[in-house]
């Protein structure tokens, strides 16, 4: 079978805004990713107990990892579908422009929060180590087996995003899509022998063994695989599978329910298991069915304005978000307070750096 014929399964018609089609929905879970991040950091800041009923509640609402892992479905599901998109047009992809479209989005909003952290340093109201702050810059925070700073801690999802980023249209260039589809199934399934070859091979990397590319790379997978699956009779009926009420509830249920109570009972263990993988998938099949159910109720939802606002800015509250909720260092002690000025702070963001410069990057470097 060849490529042509094995292209992914449609995405709903939807409206262009810059690079890629917005999927109604999208922009909402991105507003609930990031709030379970602002609030699960925000409650660990707090000295929110660690166990019985309060500690699930934070594993529940405050599930920092679960937003991420959001994060990085989604990002496997666009980056691949819209490198997909270029390969049927052209029937490649250019790897210059899409680093170069990666930059504009990216770079300018992380360096300013960055430059940011290192004038704060040079005044001494907070303390970032040198080596750490540098490991951010170049986004390799996530493999130095001693940094654990907080104020550039976040960076670590950036730098999985940024190696993502970085191999990924490299590998679909060379692979193809059938082989590369084959290739990230059989990446997920491996992600757990991956954790367990690192936390035994590497002991110095066993702190920040949820950290790392390769060991966090699952749900990344799982998005590359929705976009990916072919337009054929078995790939259909794998999504009818998947899209089935009892499945989606299924999904939703391991990930508000059974999951916080395995990750409060294992622990550091939980990152060693299965856990972070049936995680990913749990994810996926419900950004999949969102991403293709435009006009389902919950999709409509989703795409109300108020966490559509807060989604499209939703780069720049989890950059500022580390440093806002930091209340050891006096910044903020008032949690409605600290999210008022983080939707401030990354709405100026937004609207003065980020999408001016988008705008910039489409005219200089067209899709």
């Amino acid at each position: 079978m060849s490529d042509a014929s094995c292209a992914p399964l449609p995405l709903p018609r939807v409206m262009r805004t810059g690079e890629s089609a917005r999927i109604p929905g999208l922009d909402g879970l991105r507003a609930l990713s990031v709030a379970m991040v602002v609030v699960g950091h925000s409650l660990s800041q707090r000295g929110w107990p660690e166990w019985g009923w309060t500690a699930l509640i934070k594993a529940t609402i405050g599930n920092d990892q679960l937003g991420v892992e959001t994060f990085f479905v989604l990002s496997g599901l666009l980056i691949t579908r819209l490198l997909m998109r270029e390969v049927d047009s052209t029937s490649s992809h250019s790897l210059r422009r899409f680093y170069l479209r990666r930059a504009f989005r990216i770079f300018p909003a992380y360096y300013l929060f960055l430059s940011t952290i290192l004038v704060l340093c040079l005044r001494g109201a907070i303390n970032v180590p040198r080596a750490e702050l540098m490991g951010a810059a170049f986004y390799i925070w996530n493999y130095m087996p001693h940094a654990h700073n907080w104020f550039v801690a976040h960076t670590w999802s950036l730098c999985v995003e940024e190696q993502f980023y970085l191999l990924w249209p490299i590998a679909l260039l060379l692979m193809g899509r059938q082989r590369a589809l084959r290739f990230v199934i059989w990446i997920l399934i491996a992600s757990p022998g991956f954790r367990i070859l690192t936390y035994l091979a590497l002991p110095a990397f066993q702190p920040k063994l949820n950290v790392l590319f390769h060991t966090r790379i699952d749900a990344i997978a799982v998005g590359c695989v929705i976009a990916l699956l072919p337009r054929t009779p078995q790939g259909e009926a794998l999504l009818n599978v998947v899209y089935r009420p009892v499945v989606r509830a299924g999904a939703a249920l391991m990930i508000f329910a059974v999951i916080p109570v395995a990750k409060l009972m294992l622990g550091a263990k939980f990152f060693l298991s299965f856990g972070v993988s049936v995680q990913a998938v749990s994810v996926g099949i419900l950004v999949a069915w969102i991403a293709n159910h435009p006009t389902s109720m919950v999709s409509r939802r989703l795409d109300g304005s108020a966490l559509r606002f807060i989604g499209v800015r939703s780069y720049g509250v989890y950059l500022w978000q580390q440093l806002l909720v930091a209340t050891p260092v006096g910044l903020l002690n008032s949690m409605p307070l600290t999210i008022l000025v983080l939707l401030v702070v990354a709405s100026a963001s937004y609207s003065f750096l980020e999408r001016p410069l988008l705008g910039l990057r489409d005219r200089l470097v067209p899709f």
